[in-house]
């Protein structure tokens, strides 16, 4: 990115970079020792990020997100920092790094 570049722009970019990676997930993952589907990851992730469920309240976008991955945990359990949200965000952290990232279209 260059240092010229408006904050918000860089924001629109990443935003745009995340949503790119959370479509291209297929298959499915392990998770809390469960396989879980592409799909319900996906639809996880866009609304732990706030791509949907835009009006929604954090803990509430949190509900659904536990409840859509059919797991059982509370809110504070789920944002704990060794908790269940870090090793969610973990699968996708590794699927972004194991390709070359390409924020230029």
């Amino acid at each position: 990115m260059d240092n010229e570049v408006p904050l918000i722009t860089a924001g629109y970019v990443i935003r745009r970079f995340l949503v790119e990676k959370i479509n291209a997930l297929s298959g499915s993952y392990q998770f809390e020792g469960r396989s879980i589907e592409a799909s319900h990851l996906k639809r996880a992730y866009r609304l732990l990020l706030q791509i949907d469920g835009t009006g929604q309240s954090a803990v509430n976008r949190r509900y659904r997100a536990i409840t859509l991955l059919g797991i059982h945990f509370s809110i504070d359990q789920w944002r704990r920092p060794t908790g269940p949200e870090r090793e969610l965000f973990g699968i996708l952290a590794s699927e972004i790094t194991n390709r070359e990232p390409s924020l230029r279209n």
